[in-house]
């Protein structure tokens, strides 16, 4: 009897109204108005002895509220298809909204060895010239090393006056905004929320101990869900390709996902945000020059490296 109900009242209906949403919304919506109506002051008593009771059982005014979980919302986006071609990268935007409160800015951020920065002490000729080779809208300064960031400079506020800044350095300093530092455990959906907030696009991602690891964009976070946006300034980016020997020539710091992602891979969890980095958490260790360090998809071979980290590797897909 149970195998029954669930197959007739449940399993079938829901299949049904999946494949046909619009025909069984126009039969069902007018049934569900009327019944509604009708049971409104039920509804509204229901809803005030329920909330009486948890206000007194539990002793706070919030009202209760039915809320989907997030393994619900999965299932739904999961589920959703329509005969629109698109339909699948709208799965898998609304997928990577879902992953940003599991995703931390670490994951996402631009290393501080990659991060263009001027130091504030050059004089106002180099500045100027550096500024002018960057194509980035803001830029970090940094005074006596590159580590020690103290402001972050927007170019389009910039009015260019060198004569002035060598009378009085302060007048440059004025333009220079202080700098915003966050956790590296920030997840991307409240760090987010903080761009909105605060008016910001840029922030500068430190550890526990206050050491600058890296900083995070506004459009670091809508490249997590949207995918890559390229404009006219940005270099080509290196795709993962494999070569007629099955083979990629890849640098070390290259991120892991994006290889993974590159073929519509899992991967497994990793510390590692780098090919690197994930390289030697396998190996245990800084592999030698010629080595091969396997995972359960690639084969990795050592190009080079340094006492201190994997600088370039051979990347080949392993046959099963």
């Amino acid at each position: 009897m149970t195998f029954l109900l669930v197959i007739f009242a449940e399993v079938l209906p829901k299949t049904y109204a999946i494949n046909k949403p619009t025909r069984t919304a126009i039969i069902i919506s007018p049934i569900i108005y009327y019944i509604n109506k009708l049971l409104f002051p039920l509804i509204v008593l229901i809803n005030f002895i329920v909330n009486l009771l948890i206000k007194k059982i539990i002793k706070t005014n919030e009202k209760f509220k039915d809320q989907q979980s997030e393994e619900e919302l999965i299932g739904a986006i999961d589920l959703y298809k329509t005969s629109n071609p698109d339909s699948e990268h709208e799965k898998e935007m609304l997928q990577s909204i879902l992953d940003l409160n599991d995703t931390t800015v670490e994951e996402v951020f631009t290393h501080r060895k990659n991060i263009y920065s001027i130091n504030i002490d050059l004089n106002s000729t180099n500045i100027i010239e550096k500024i002018n080779m960057s194509n980035f809208t803001r830029i970090p300064f940094w005074k006596k090393n590159p580590e020690n960031i103290i402001g972050v400079l927007d170019k389009r506020s910039l009015q260019f006056d060198s004569s002035l800044y060598e009378e009085n350095k302060n007048n440059f300093m004025q333009l220079i905004n202080k700098p915003w530092f966050i956790p590296e455990t920030t997840n991307l959906l409240d760090q987010l929320v903080a761009f909105k907030k605060n008016k910001e696009h840029l922030s500068f991602v430190v550890d526990e101990y206050g050491e600058l690891l890296g900083l995070i964009t506004l459009e670091d976070i809508i490249e997590e869900i949207v995918g890559e946006i390229i404009d006219e300034f940005d270099a080509p980016l290196l795709e993962f390709k494999l070569n007629n020997q099955g083979k990629i020539i890849s640098d070390g710091s290259m991120n892991i996902k994006d290889l993974y992602k590159e073929f519509n891979l899992n991967l497994s969890e990793s510390d590692a945000i780098t090919i690197g980095g994930y390289v030697m958490n396998l190996a245990k260790r800084i592999p030698l020059y010629g080595e091969i360090i396997k995972d359960d998809y690639f084969n990795y071979k050592i190009l080079s490296h340094s006492r201190k980290q994997i600088l370039r590797l051979e990347i080949s897909k392993i046959k099963y």
